[in-house]
């Protein structure tokens, strides 16, 4: 037996664009660890056949005895799982309409918070005005006047900060929030016609985690905001179907907690009739 493998295969690492997003399901339910499936291909004894598998990194340490996993399946797997992360579009269209409606009643305030501070400077200058004036009779205590000057210049430096921290333009902020809301509102249409390439960047965009056991994904781990976006969408829809603001906020932990990775103890899912823990050769 080859050291590297089972007898006469030859192994080399190859990339895939689900390396770095898919963990193993079953250390995570058993054993409360995250390790990374490892992506492999193995070239059959003759030359004439390539397998292509991932397994996870503790098989290596002898710590995991999950069972190998076929790219084609896993490559489904993930793809369907995009199906379970997409907000529905009522949900979008209300959420552009709020971010809208507080944008603007924000711009307003701070458009009126920037009116207040630049009142704030010109009274200033005027009170500054009035104290040369009087700075120039001599018969008045200029130590005094030379005070009330220190003030103000200390009152007017405070005035500026505050006014270099007014922002009126908040059309980065929509955007941020635009380009999430667009990611989720048809991920696997947009994930099943994507490159590999993009498909990378989605999965990297969208998931810290996607935990898989038996060729299926039993889990992810989802990145903010768009966590917490699909949590949202849960106590919003409970809340249109009647639901009481306290059911509603418990559909929207349990939405977040079911997104953060899964936590309770439970038997992986059992593998198909005829698999194996070693690959095809």
């Amino acid at each position: 037996m080859d050291e590297r493998g089972y007898a006469r295969e030859r192994r080399k690492r190859h990339d895939h664009y689900l390396k770095g997003t898919i963990w193993c399901g079953q250390c995570r339910l058993e054993q409360h660890v995250n390790r990374r499936m490892i992506f492999m291909r193995t070239t059959g004894r003759h030359g004439n056949a390539n397998y292509g598998y991932f397994f996870c990194r503790g098989v290596q340490d002898h710590a995991c005895d999950a069972p190998y996993s076929s790219i084609d399946r896993v490559e489904d797997a993930v793809a369907e799982h995009y199906k379970t992360i997409r907000l529905s579009p009522a949900f979008v269209t209300a959420v552009r309409n709020h971010i809208e409606s507080a944008l603007n009643d924000q711009v307003a305030a701070q458009q009126l918070l920037r009116k207040n501070l630049e009142d704030q400077l010109a009274q200033l200058t005027v009170k500054e005005d009035n104290l040369l004036d009087l700075a120039a009779d001599s018969s008045l205590p200029q130590e005094r006047i030379r005070q009330r000057l220190r003030d103000i210049a200390r009152d007017r430096q405070r005035v500026t900060e505050q006014l270099s921290e007014v922002h009126c333009d908040l059309s980065s902020g929509r955007a941020f929030l635009d380009v999430h809301l667009d990611l989720l509102e048809n991920p696997y249409e947009l994930y099943l016609h994507a490159s590999e390439a993009t498909r990378r960047k989605l999965n990297q965009a969208i998931f810290a985690h996607v935990y898989v056991a038996h060729d299926e994904v039993i889990g992810d781990d989802i990145r903010s905001p768009l966590r917490e976006l699909l949590a949202a969408e849960r106590g919003w829809e409970a809340l249109t179907a009647g639901a009481t603001p306290e059911a509603a906020r418990a559909a929207t932990q349990a939405a977040t907690a079911r997104h953060s990775g899964p936590e309770t103890p439970k038997a992986a899912p059992e593998g198909r009739p005829g698999r194996t823990n070693k690959p095809l050769a």
